[in-house]
């Protein structure tokens, strides 16, 4: 891959690492244990990223709906992997 393709996919790729990390540790987290600060720590960074996607590019257009899409696939992930690796649920 390119560096422009891995700098425009990192978002999507910090979300398959979210997934791997909840598959990988969901049994071995419990109550209150760190395996979710991992979780805690990929949302901003996915937020920063596509915001910064969005400032550099021209036209902004297509990165805001990128953003837009991922988004209201990634926030029910990561609440789901938040509470499977915290065991605690809403």
């Amino acid at each position: 891959m390119t560096r422009k393709k891995v700098v425009l996919l990192m978002p999507v790729l910090l979300t398959v690492f979210l997934v791997f990390w909840w598959v990988l540790e969901e049994r071995r987290s419990s109550y209150g244990s760190w395996h979710v600060y991992l979780a805690l720590a990929i949302m901003p960074l996915v937020l920063i990223w596509h915001i910064a996607l969005i400032v550099s590019s021209k036209p902004r257009i297509p990165m805001v709906a990128y953003a837009a899409m991922h988004l209201v696939l990634f926030v029910p992930i990561w609440f789901f992997c938040l509470m499977q690796l915290s065991h605690d649920s809403f």
